[in-house]
């Protein structure tokens, strides 16, 4: 069930979809000591003005985004093809997203696997880092910066909602479209059993799979014993809150 009272639930605590258990992937280990892969150039001949050949990269035009997503059951690293547009707009754009050099990392024990293509529902992802260009400036009107939290899964991301001044944050997010971007962002998670926080920048949220959305300030009132997920507010308190 769906609402818009701020502090609330915005529905149903329902099992999340797993982007890992879905498979099938190749087998564990493809990149197991690195990070997602990095990008892929191929060389040119370009001759300058005394006519002497001088080697150049190209970078190829379907390596695109860099790509970090978090699912119900992992984190996915790897590239998603791009003509230019921000990586917020291509996810609304589609139902799907086509992942290449696809690296998962399992959150229940850590185990990786990997493959060439990875096609992901975009009801599978929960979050998504906000790598790639920005939207033109000469589009941009003026907002206010709301701090808010938001439950998804496994996931609980803070991060400053940019929205009309006189809006009501959480209004404003049910009102969106369903990928949502949040600036100056935290996500905190369980990985391998230990805790985790990263401070990701932009981060872009699935409104769909959220299961709470508040003001900070209304957290902060609330207090631990309110909040309904397993990562409880005291898990934040290294972390900024502005």
């Amino acid at each position: 069930m769906v609402g818009a009272v701020s502090g609330a639930p915005v529905k149903e605590r329902t099992p999340g979809r797993g982007t890992l258990s879905r498979g099938p992937w190749s087998s564990a280990g493809a990149y197991p000591n690195r990070g997602p892969p990095e990008r892929q150039t191929r060389p040119r001949t370009v001759r300058t003005g005394d006519g002497h050949p001088v080697h150049r990269p190209i970078v190829s035009p379907i390596v695109g985004i860099e790509f970090v997503g978090y699912s119900g059951d992992c984190r996915i690293f790897g590239r998603v093809p791009s003509l230019g547009e921000r990586l917020t707009d291509l996810l609304n754009g589609g139902q799907r997203v086509i992942v290449r050099d696809a690296r998962l990392e399992s959150l229940d024990d850590g185990h990786i696997v990997t493959a060439p293509l990875a096609e992901v529902e975009r009801d599978e992802l929960y979050a998504v880092v906000a790598h790639g260009p920005r939207g033109a400036r000469t589009q941009r009107v003026r907002t206010a910066k709301h701090r808010i939290r938001v439950d998804l899964g496994p996931y609980v991301v803070l991060g400053n909602l940019h929205s009309p001044p006189d809006a009501d944050p959480v209004g404003d997010v049910l009102r969106r479209d369903v990928m949502v971007p949040l600036t100056n962002a935290t996500i905190a998670y369980a990985l391998n059993g230990r805790p985790e926080a990263e401070d990701v920048g932009t981060i872009i949220i699935n409104r769909t799979l959220a299961e709470w959305i508040a003001p900070i300030d209304e957290v902060a009132r609330a207090g631990a014993s309110r909040m309904p997920r397993k990562i409880q507010i005291k898990d934040f308190t290294d972390l900024r809150t502005g």
